[in-house]
């Protein structure tokens, strides 16, 4: 069973020296591959996987004022058997596959591919520019987001 844990939020508000970007960090003991996606025009656009080793952290290349995000990590032996540890509690749904994927489209179902819940990210109301966000992947099972709003 995926256990999934609440996040926790830290808004910091910044000035314009705040680079837009979205980073994801990486404190399980495990490897994490995070996969994440925006709105762009009328269409839903998923990404996947960004591999973050522990103890690192990885920028996605993107420059919007929301996304959502998911992590996984692969099955590992656990007891008897094997689990996989997932991030990713909704809303929103979005296909990924198990490998790298680069999807439009994403909201919908589609054949061949998972169709997943993703978390959205964390902004402040009525934030039309792109955001600074830090998405770290805790020990614990659970996720901190660090949200920089650019001003300017």
């Amino acid at each position: 069973m995926r256990k999934l844990i609440a996040a926790c939020v830290f808004l910091i508000l910044a000035s314009s020296a705040a680079s837009a970007d979205i980073i994801f960090c990486n404190d399980y003991p495990r490897p994490v591959f995070a996969a994440w996606a925006y709105k762009k025009g009328s269409d839903w656009y998923s990404h996947g996987w960004l591999k973050v080793l522990t103890g690192s952290c990885r920028s996605a290349g993107l420059s919007v004022p929301m996304f959502y995000y998911r992590g996984e990590t692969d099955w590992f032996a656990h007891g008897h058997g094997k689990r996989m540890v997932s991030w990713g509690n909704g809303p929103k749904k979005f296909s990924v596959t198990d490998k790298a994927f680069d999807f439009k489209s994403a909201d919908v179902d589609r054949r061949g591919a998972r169709y997943v819940k993703f978390t959205v990210s964390l902004h402040p109301d009525h934030v039309s520019n792109p955001i600074e966000d830090t998405v770290r992947f805790k020990a614990d099972g659970s996720v901190t987001q660090t949200v920089v709003v650019n001003n300017h």
